[in-house]
């Protein structure tokens, strides 16, 4: 648990399942980790588990109907929606929705493109979904907007940037695409933001540091850019503890 105001970590109760490449969606305050695999090697995780940091335990939910791994997720009206990924063969449209409320899953419109290590943000009650690919020749800068009201998608306009393995995050009317590889698998700097009020993207400041699997907070109306890799690919991984604040 990291605290901004101090500037400190602690660390809290392990998670039952290890796991990389995992998405998370915070519900009623609790963060549910859904699927994931446990190393490169291994087979797709559907498991999900949920961390409630009031009593620092984890329980156990419905497990997630497809297993899968380098997928994206966000959080519309307390209703966890699992979008793409892959299983280690299949690059997947799937969109999947979790209620931790009800513990059931639903599956809903599947994205018009297959998309594996993509970023997924919500903002205005809808998911915005950019970037990713189905292999290294194929790397998109293209968005798609879901609605969860209409269960419909329409097209978005494009990154400045095509790259996958980024983090998305939402701040102040904007939603930010942040770090990532592009289709040479070289690790990137790179940042964009795409404004809610003009539908238009814009470069902004650099990351400090060149990262792909990281992950990315919003607190105190800052973003939190937080580990990951400076390297992809079949190059040996490099892990970060760094941070850095946008």
């Amino acid at each position: 648990r990291y605290d901004p105001d101090t500037d400190s970590w602690t660390g809290m109760a392990p998670m039952p399942t290890g796991r990389r490449m995992p998405v998370t969606g915070v519900v009623d305050g609790k963060c549910n980790v859904i699927g994931g695999r446990i190393d490169d090697s291994g087979s797709p995780l559907d498991n999900v588990e949920a961390y409630d940091p009031a009593t620092n335990s984890w329980t156990t939910h419905a497990p997630m109907p497809t297993a899968r791994y380098a997928h994206a997720a966000a959080v519309v009206d307390g209703i966890i929606y699992v979008i793409g990924g892959t299983d280690g063969g299949r690059v997947f449209q799937l969109v999947e929705a979790f209620n931790p409320a009800t513990g059931s899953w639903s599956t809903r419109n599947p994205m018009p493109t297959a998309r594996a290590l993509h970023g997924a943000a919500a903002a205005n009650g809808k998911i915005y979904v950019m970037g990713g690919g189905v292999d290294d020749m194929n790397i998109y800068a293209s968005m798609e907007i879901y609605d969860p009201l209409s269960n419909s998608w329409s097209a978005g306009p494009d990154m400045p940037l095509g790259k996958f393995s980024l983090s998305a995050a939402t701040l102040d009317k904007r939603i930010y695409a942040i770090g990532g590889a592009d289709r040479f698998f070289r690790s990137l700097e790179h940042v964009a933001a795409f404004d809610l009020d003009s539908g238009t993207w814009t470069e902004v400041a650099s990351l400090n540091t060149r990262r792909v699997r990281f992950a990315s907070a919003v607190a105190d109306d800052q973003i939190y850019a937080i580990g990951g890799s400076v390297t992809f690919g079949g190059i040996k991984h490099v892990g970060m503890e760094l941070v850095e604040r946008y």
